[in-house]
């Protein structure tokens, strides 16, 4: 099954993706699992993106790595 979700969020994203395509001024700037992208961004947009998560209800960026660790030492599957 695949499928295009499109979204800002990426604690959202996140929860719904094996793979994460970041788009920047109509092109890809960053592609990847999301556990890959999450836990190191190479690109600024990426970044930002992350660090514009609402500090309410978001995990931290550690939060974030940890899980992304856990992903890619469980082969890359999602929790």
């Amino acid at each position: 099954l695949a499928y295009l979700f499109i979204s800002h969020d990426l604690a959202v994203v996140a929860q719904l993706s094996d793979r994460i395509a970041v788009m920047y001024s109509g092109g890809i700037c960053e592609i990847g699992t999301a556990a890959e992208v999450l836990a190191a961004p190479h690109h600024p947009y990426t970044a930002m993106l992350l660090s514009s998560l609402p500090s309410v209800a978001t995990p931290s960026m550690s939060t974030f790595s940890e899980m992304a660790q856990r992903q890619m030492a469980a082969g890359g599957k999602r929790e």
